[in-house]
């Protein structure tokens, strides 16, 4: 059964790689809630900073 010995050392690693590379190109660029607060937060104050009559 040299069938069943090359799905255990080939299929099932391809298989695992594939899973990871799916959820990490599904969440890149993308930002948990904290991390986009923050952003936002950094923004509006460079926003004063570079034009304080502007606000």
């Amino acid at each position: 059964m040299p069938h069943i010995s090359y799905w255990i050392a080939y299929g099932i690693p391809t298989v695992i790689l594939l899973v990871a590379l799916v959820y990490g190109a599904s969440r890149a660029g993308s930002f948990t809630r904290r991390e986009r607060r923050e952003l936002d937060a950094n923004a509006r104050m460079a926003e004063r900073r570079d034009d304080p009559l502007k606000h």
